[in-house]
Parts: C-alpha cells; sequence; structure tokens
C-alpha cells in the first residue's frame, strides 16, 4: 500500500447498533438517556491541537458524541516531506457522568546533537524514533504519535477509536502515511533495503531490512508504539508511526512505514481514513475534536422519487435532517440497473425494468431506526428520437429547401442547437430546411431532434455559393473637361459576396468616337479620356468575386467641353537676391491660360540698373548698383482673347566682395627698464573678397621704446619694422603676423600703436589700428 489517502467504512455491524439490538450496559445507558433525560441536555464541542492527554467527562443530559481524531505527521524536510497521519471520524452514544480519556499525538522529532547525528526523537503516544546516523550526520526522524480516545481506563486496552502516526523520513526516502485498517508501507528506498510495513488490525508492522541480511532490521511495530529506525554505515532510518498498532521502523537510509487506525465496533457512522492531516495549522500535530449533544429525531426533507424510465439515467438523493446527521438505508427490491449510496443517500444507475417498486427508506440515528415507506415508478422504455441528413450547398438568390429524417414517439421536434443557419434559411419544427440564402460562404451547425425520450442530434455543413452582383440603379451624369462623373446606387443585391468595384461605361451617342471605361469603389464615379464636344451616355455595372454583374440603364446625355483656367503667375517673392558686379538670373512662371506665355514690364516699373526682363519671363544681367527694389511684372497667355496677369516683386542686390583689414598689438614679454622686448604684430583679412595689393602696417612707438628687430615670413619692412608691407594675397579670414624687437629704454609705461591699409579703400577703417599699453618694470 501506498501513502495516499485511503478511506475505509466501518462494518455493518455497527448499523444493527442503530436499531436498538446492542447489548450492554452502555447501549442500555443510552436507549435509558433517550427516554427519559435525567436533566436538561448540555450541547457543545471543544478540540485539542497539540501533543496532551486530557479527560473529558460527558456533561449531564448528553447521549451522543461525534469524535474526529487526526494522527500526528511523521518528521521529514521539504524533500521528503511529511507523512500525514490517519482520521478516523465516529460518532459514539456516551452516558453523563463517564470518563474519556483523549490522547493527542505528536509530530516526529527532526535529528539533532552535533551535525544532526542523532536520530529524531518519536511523536508523543507512540510514534517510533529515527535512527542515529553516521560521522556524515545522515539521521533519520522520528515518527509522529497516534491520537486516541479511551473509555473505562487510561491503558491502551482501552482505546475505542485510534487515529494512527505517519512514518518517519529516512535521510534518503520519505515515511508511509498513517491510518486507515492497515498503515502504508514505507516507499523503496534506493539502497535496496525491504521497506517498513504498516500496522494492522491485529500486529504491528515489520521493520525494513536488507535481503543479504534480514537479521538486521529496523524495529517491529507494537500494539500502539511504531518501531524505532535503525542505523547502518549509510545513515539512521525513520521511525514507525504510532496507531492501533504501529508501523515497522525504517533502516539506514528508508523511512518508516504509518500505524494503523481503530473504530470500536459501537461506533456509529464512522469513517476510518489514512493520510489525513489536521484541519488546523498546528505544525503537524495531532488532534482529537468533540461534539456533544442529545440525538435528534429525525425527519425525512426528500423522501418522493421521481419517475423513471427503462434505458434512461436515473440519480434521486434521499435526505433526513437531525443530529448527529443520519444515516440513510433503502431497502426492499430496487429495479435492475440501480443501486444505492447510503453515505449520500443517492439512488442512481439506468433502470432495466419496468414496474412498481415499493420501498422502505430508513434513517439510522443515536436513538434508533425511523422508517418511511417509498414508492418508485419505472416507465417503460419508449422511441427514442433519431436525426440524420446530409443538406445540399445552395446559391444566394435561388430558393433551397431540404428535409432531415427524424424518428421517434412521441415525434420529436428539430431545432438548431449550436452555430448558424446561412443566412435566409429557417429550419421548421419537423425538420423542413428553407428559405433563399442571401449570404456566401460556409456555415455548421447542429440540428437537434428533441422529446420527451430524449435528444438525438447531426452535424450538418453548407456551403453557399456567390453570384454576381445585381445592377445597380443610375444616377446624374455631369460632364467635365475631357471627362464625365456619374452617381449610382449600389445594387440591392451584393450576390452574396462583398463588392470589390464598379466599372463604368462612356458610349457615344453616336457612332465614331470609341467607348471609355473607368472604375472605381463607389459612387461618385469619373471617367477620364473623353473626347470634348462628343455626347455620351454612361452605364454603371458593379463587380465581386463571382465576376461582374449587369450594366446598370444608361445615364443622362454629357458633353465634355474644355475648361481653360485663369492665368496666374506663381513664382513668389521676394526674388533670389544678387550681387554687384555678378551675373544675375531668375526665371519667372505662371499657370492657367493657353501657352505660350509673353512677359513685360508694365509702363513705370524698371528693374534693378543693370538688368532686363526677356519675353520668356527670364530676367538677366549684371546688377550695378547695390540696393532694394520694388517692381510690377506682367504676363499675357495665347487665348483668342488673351488673359493677362500681373504681380509685384522685391529684388535686393548686394554689394560688390571686398577685403577689409584688422591690426593687433599682442606684447610678448614682461617689460623692463633696459632689457628688450617684443610685439607680435597681426593683419586679418575680416572682409568678403581677397586682398589684390600688399597689406601695409605702420607702427608707431611710444617713449622709452626702440625698434631693434623685426621677423616675419612674407613681409618686408623698413625703419627696422615701423613700416612693413605683405607681399601674399589675404583671402577672407586668414591672417599674416611678424614679430617686432625693441629696446626698453625708459622706466615709463611702454605703448605701441600700429595701422593696416590696402588698396582698395578699406570700407570699415575702424579697426584698421590698434595699440597697447605695458607697465614697464624697474
Amino acid at each position: 500500500m501506498d501513502g495516499c489517502l485511503e478511506k475505509t467504512r466501518v462494518l455493518p455491524e455497527r448499523r444493527r447498533v442503530l436499531a436498538g439490538l446492542v447489548a450492554g450496559a452502555a447501549a442500555a445507558a443510552f436507549v435509558g438517556l433517550v427516554a427519559a433525560p435525567a436533566r436538561a441536555a448540555s450541547t457543545g464541542n471543544f478540540g485539542f491541537y497539540s501533543h496532551t492527554t486530557q479527560t473529558w467527562t460527558v456533561p449531564p443530559g448528553v447521549n451522543t458524541a461525534i469524535f474526529d481524531l487526526y494522527g500526528a505527521v511523521g518528521g521529514g524536510n521539504d524533500t521528503l516531506g511529511h507523512a500525514a497521519g490517519g482520521h478516523v471520524h465516529a460518532v459514539l452514544p456516551v452516558v453523563p457522568g463517564d470518563q474519556y480519556v483523549l490522547v493527542v499525538g505528536g509530530t516526529g522529532g527532526d535529528p539533532h546533537g552535533p551535525s544532526g547525528i542523532d536520530g529524531g526523537a518519536g511523536g508523543y503516544n507512540g510514534g517510533g524514533a529515527g535512527g542515529d546516523g553516521n560521522g556524515l550526520g545522515y539521521a533519520g526522524w522520528g515518527a509522529g504519535g497516534g491520537s486516541d480516545v479511551r473509555a473505562s481506563g487510561s491503558g491502551l486496552a482501552n482505546r475505542i477509536l485510534v487515529a494512527a502516526g505517519g512514518g518517519g523520513a529516512g535521510f534518503n526516502s520519505p515515511g508511509g502515511a498513517g491510518g486507515a485498517d492497515v498503515g502504508a508501507t514505507a516507499p523503496q528506498d534506493p539502497t535496496f533495503a525491504n521497506p517498513a510495513t504498516g500496522g494492522t488490525q491485529s500486529a504491528g508492522g515489520s521493520g525494513a531490512y536488507f535481503d543479504f541480511a534480514p537479521s538486521v532490521h529496523g524495529g517491529n511495530g507494537t500494539l500502539g508504539a511504531g518501531g524505532a529506525g535503525l542505523q547502518q554505515p549509510n545513515g539512521g532510518g525513520g521511525g514507525g508511526g504510532g496507531g492501533y498498532y504501529g508501523g515497522g521502523g525504517g533502516l539506514g537510509a528508508s523511512g518508516g512505514a504509518g500505524g494503523s487506525n481503530y473504530v470500536t465496533p459501537n461506533a456509529l457512522d464512522a469513517v476510518s481514513e489514512r493520510g489525513v492531516a489536521a484541519p488546523v495549522p498546528n505544525g503537524g500535530e495531532g488532534a482529537v475534536i468533540v461534539q456533544y449533544g442529545v440525538a435528534d429525531t429525525p425527519t425525512f426533507t426528500a423522501d418522493t422519487p421521481p419517475t423513471g424510465m427503462v434505458g434512461l439515467d436515473y440519480s434521486y438523493t434521499f435526505a433526513a435532517s437531525g443530529w448527529p446527521p443520519p444515516e440513510l438505508h433503502l431497502s426492499g427490491t430496487l429495479p435492475g440497473g440501480l443501486s444505492f449510496d447510503s453515505r449520500s443517500g443517492t439512488l442512481s444507475g439506468n433502470p432495466t425494468e419496468a414496474g412498481t417498486f415499493p420501498l422502505t427508506l430508513q434513517a439510522l440515528t443515536p436513538v434508533g431506526s425511523y422508517d418511511d415507506p417509498v414508492t418508485l415508478v419505472i416507465q417503460p422504455a419508449t422511441s427514442a428520437p433519431t436525426i440524420s441528413g446530409d443538406p445540399p450547398d445552395g446559391t444566394v438568390g435561388s430558393a433551397y429547401a431540404f428535409d432531415y429524417a427524424m424518428t421517434g414517439d412521441p415525434a420529436p421536434t428539430a431545432s438548431v442547437t449550436s452555430g448558424d443557419l446561412p443566412p435566409g434559411l429557417g429550419l421548421s419544427g419537423d425538420g423542413h430546411l428553407s428559405g433563399t440564402p442571401t449570404e456566401a460562404g460556409t456555415w455548421s451547425f447542429t440540428v437537434t431532434a428533441t422529446s420527451t425520450e430524449g435528444a438525438d442530434s447531426v452535424d450538418s455543413t453548407i456551403t453557399v455559393a456567390a453570384t454576381v452582383p445585381g445592377p445597380p440603379t443610375i444616377g446624374t451624369a455631369t460632364p467635365g473637361d475631357g471627362s464625365a462623373t456619374v452617381t449610382f446606387t449600389p445594387p440591392s443585391s451584393n450576390g452574396g459576396s462583398d463588392i470589390t468595384g464598379y466599372t463604368a461605361t462612356a458610349t457615344p451617342v453616336v457612332a465614331g468616337p470609341p467607348t471609355v471605361t473607368g472604375t472605381g469603389t463607389g459612387s461618385p464615379l469619373t471617367i477620364s479620356g473623353l473626347t470634348n464636344g462628343t455626347t455620351y451616355t454612361i452605364t454603371v455595372a458593379a463587380t465581386n468575386g463571382a465576376g461582374t454583374g449587369p450594366d446598370s440603364g444608361p445615364s443622362n446625355p454629357v458633353t465634355p467641353v474644355a475648361v481653360i483656367a485663369p492665368l496666374q503667375i506663381t513664382t513668389t517673392s521676394p526674388l533670389p537676391p544678387g550681387t554687384v558686379g555678378q551675373p544675375y538670373t531668375a526665371t519667372l512662371t505662371a499657370t492657367g491660360g493657353v501657352a505660350p506665355y509673353r512677359w513685360s514690364l508694365p509702363s513705370g516699373s524698371h528693374l534693378p540698373a543693370g538688368l532686363t526682363l526677356q519675353p520668356d519671363g527670364t530676367i538677366v544681367g549684371v546688377p550695378k548698383t547695390a540696393c532694394t527694389s520694388t517692381f510690377t511684372v506682367r504676363v499675357t497667355d495665347a487665348e483668342a482673347v488673351p488673359q493677362t496677369a500681373q504681380k509685384q516683386f522685391r529684388l535686393t542686390i548686394g554689394p560688390a566682395p571686398h577685403p577689409d583689414l584688422a591690426v593687433r598689438t599682442d606684447p610678448l614679454s614682461t617689460f623692463k627698464h633696459g632689457a628688450p622686448a617684443g610685439y607680435r604684430i597681426t593683419v586679418t583679412n575680416t572682409g568678403t573678397a581677397a586682398t589684390t595689393t600688399p597689406a601695409v602696417v605702420t607702427v608707431t612707438l611710444g617713449r622709452g621704446l626702440t625698434a631693434t628687430t623685426w621677423a616675419g615670413s612674407g613681409w618686408s619692412c623698413s625703419q627696422k619694422g615701423l613700416r612693413c608691407s605683405h607681399s601674399g594675397v589675404l583671402a577672407p579670414g586668414e591672417s599674416a603676423s611678424y614679430l617686432l624687437g625693441v629696446q626698453v629704454t625708459a622706466a615709463v609705461n611702454a605703448k605701441v600703436s600700429a595701422t593696416s591699409c590696402v588698396t582698395p579703400t578699406d570700407p570699415t577703417p575702424g579697426d584698421n589700428k590698434n595699440s597697447s599699453t605695458v607697465t614697464v618694470r624697474k
């Protein structure tokens, strides 16, 4: 058996107790309490959720207790998991003043000691201890202890209900779950040890062992206690879970097995399960939960089963109220194919025989058995409906009819239960499919034939093919210049497919010029390429995925005529600027009218000096004077009655390029009385044209300075560098400089000034001079 949850029902003899057939003092006292309670009854509930031993005395007036016991989980970790214990649910008759000992099992302990070498302790109330580890600390976990209820004493022999504990994990293998009649065997250990087995109803489980050394094994389970795990070279095994009989202990790396549950034969409505943890988060501890009170006389709340039919699935749930919840039984002869589940109270199946069946519904409670006569009627089978048929495909706009074949008694009704019919078709109740499809495409749907005897369905698919659209409705045609525009209304039918475009055809009223077509996606539509002066009528046809449909009726006659646009000058003002002395060209443009155009200046309008306007609209020449001029031009077209247009323009002529010199004087060292010093004299062309004559620099020294030397490439100087000229060409932005050496002859501030000049005359002479003053140190 594995560690999965297993649920066991208690043997049927306990139900006979409910019928008042139990012998013994407890049953007699129980029945006596129901008949004549000595005092007012008490009700309540309580629970214990951690390992403990408690005593409960039945309060006055109480005759029934509901016990839920949960065994503790075995020790383990997140990788191996924790084997859950068992669960027992039982209803017991009780007598006021009687005492019950309630024992809650504890969870199995973790390995401990240095490096975890010592096996985990067994859980409270019978959990087996884990085996010790080797030098690497591979110890086993302790098993969970069982939870139990003891009557008429506190010894193991006095246990009347037991929920077993789960087995402890070995260092490499999980433990087995506790509970049910037999605890779960521990999972197979990879080190090939034979696994520990679970406790049973008559003996403890066997400890794990190796095939080659069966005498070396984990501890065997005993009454109320799990076996201890055993150390081997590869580590310590897990302990066996406590229970009615404990599970066997693990060996080496293997886990321990789970213990077994136990339910006294006097228990009512008992359930025994394996692998169920306590319903509250309590760290894996066991639990004992008690509800107590006075058993009610049951009331039947659902005891009228509906009529069934042979061959049809049947299900009905009987119900009765009361505390504790009564257990239902159904006696009598059931129809073949039906069965009754006393736990859920459900009668279900597929009846195979018809008739009227007298039955007795019995509610079993702690105060006795209560009967309720019921009658079940199963009618003979009738004819279930059937439907078949494969409808053909259709075409948009064409009438369609098809009949599905249906059988059944009573006659079924047809309906579409999923999908959609093609638009334009409908289905009648007798299975007749008819109509006129209005849209192309493929439709899948399900038709179901339904009657009181059931339903049958058939899946169908119909593909509706598109056809060409109908004719559009023509509107009004309007002439243009070599063209015509026509309006129209789309066809009333698109043929079941979206219209993708329209074709308009212009046909001459008098034979001669060819017909002309134009296409578009909607109204209005323009046809180009018509002959001006020719009269046309226009028709329109629509196109879809299936092709082009018929033409509309003809439009009103239209005669295209030429349209001459107004003449206008399109060149914008101002015109591109010019420069004195530089050739200039600008071309004026116009639109409208009839080409060619003729350009001129109206009387009183003048271009800048040196420029002329050509008849073709070109302004050419070499400007002579810098200025901004405003003037008017006129254009005339070539129509029989000419059009003219005028426009005012502004034109700026800039001055001719020229050089412009600027000079700088920069001291090169500290000036000291009696010592030599120097200046850098720099000339820069800041103008718009290169120099064409030498740049000349004249230097004037202040008091206390005497020129001594000069040096500079491209320079020729006289007066020891006080007057110099540069022979090279200075482009715009280009500079030339030379060094002027001086002797400081007086202890006064040294002042120097320089002047540059160039031919032609410098237009901005203000920057041709520069001076600087330097403090002379003594």
